[in-house]
C-alpha cells in the first residue's frame, strides 16, 4: 500500500522509489551538514557518490563534499580545471605518510547542465574515481587519513580551502564497503538502504524542523537516522531533479 511524503513544499506525493527532489545549492554558502561520526573512516574501504549537476557558475575548487578540520585536516572531493563547459574533479585528503595526497580526472568528464554520477572509493591503498561509471582514476594512497573532528558538509569545503559549489546534488550516499571496484553502470532509480550504508540522502525526506531554504533539519534515510541541516540557502528543488 502506498504512504504519502511531505517533501517540504506545502504538498505531498505518493510515495515510490523516486522522490523527485534534488538540494540546489547557489555558490554563496549554501550546503547540507552532517555531525561527525566515527564512521567516518577514510582509513578503511568505503565509497561516496552521489549525483552532480553543475551550473554555468561552477568554478575550479568547488566542493561536492568535505570532511575537514583545515586545510592540514581534510578529504574532499571538488571540481578542478574545465575545458569550456566540462571539468574534472579531484579529491585531495592529508595523509600520515606524505602530509597530501591529490588525484585528478583528466579529459573533463563531467558536464556543466546535466547530471553526472560520482563515485569516490576506497579499496586497501587504492583510492578511485569514477564518473558515470567509467573508471577515471585509479591511485596509490600511502599512510593513513587520520580521525578528522569536523561536520560532513555536502556542496562545500567551509574547513578545507574549498568552495561552496554551484549547481545541484541528489542521492548523496556513504558507505562502509567499496561500492564497485571497476566499471559500471549507474543505478537508475534511488537507491535501498543497506548493511553498508553508512548514510543516505535522498532530498525528498520529511521535514522535522524549519522551512526549506532556511535551515531546516530532516532525518536521511539510512539505519542510522542522522541529522541533516540546511546551511544558509540550500533548498529543494523539484524541477531540476534527477530521481
Amino acid at each position: 500500500m502506498f504512504g504519502y511524503r511531505n517533501l517540504g513544499f506545502g504538498g505531498y506525493t505518493s510515495r515510490s522509489p523516486n522522490d523527485g527532489v534534488s538540494y540546489r545549492i547557489d555558490g554563496v554558502g549554501d550546503h547540507l551538514t552532517m555531525p561527525d561520526s566515527n564512521d567516518w573512516d577514510w582509513a578503511s574501504d568505503f565509497s561516496i557518490d552521489c549525483w552532480i549537476y553543475p551550473d554555468a557558475n561552477t568554478a575550479t575548487d568547488d566542493a561536492i563534499f568535505s570532511h575537514a578540520a583545515d586545510g592540514d585536516n581534510r578529504f574532499h572531493c571538488i571540481f578542478k580545471s574545465n575545458v569550456s563547459t566540462n571539468w574534472n574533479i579531484g579529491v585531495r585528503a592529508t595523509t600520515s605518510a606524505t602530509g597530501h595526497f591529490e588525484n585528478n580526472t583528466t579529459g573533463e568528464p563531467v558536464a556543466e547542465g546535466v547530471w553526472s554520477h560520482i563515485e569516490v572509493t576506497r579499496t586497501g591503498t587504492t583510492i578511485k574515481i569514477f564518473v558515470n561509471g567509467v573508471e577515471e582514476v585509479s591511485a596509490s594512497i600511502t599512510g593513513t587519513i587520520g580521525n578528522i573532528a569536523a561536520l560532513f558538509e555536502v556542496g562545500e569545503g567551509s574547513n578545507s580551502g574549498a568552495l561552496p559549489l554551484s549547481g545541484y546534488i541528489d542521492e548523496f550516499r556513504i558507505s562502509d564497503t567499496a561500492r564497485h571496484t571497476s566499471g559500471f553502470t549507474p543505478e537508475t532509480e534511488q537507491y535501498a538502504d543497506d548493511g553498508n550504508t553508512l548514510a543516505l540522502i535522498h532530498c525528498g525526506e520529511a521535514i522535522v524542523s524549519g522551512t526549506t531554504g532556511s535551515g531546516a533539519t530532516f532525518v536521511e534515510s539510512s539505519s542510522n537516522g542522522r541529522t541533516v541541516t540546511e546551511v544558509a540557502g540550500a533548498i529543494r528543488e523539484s524541477t531540476i531533479v534527477k530521481f
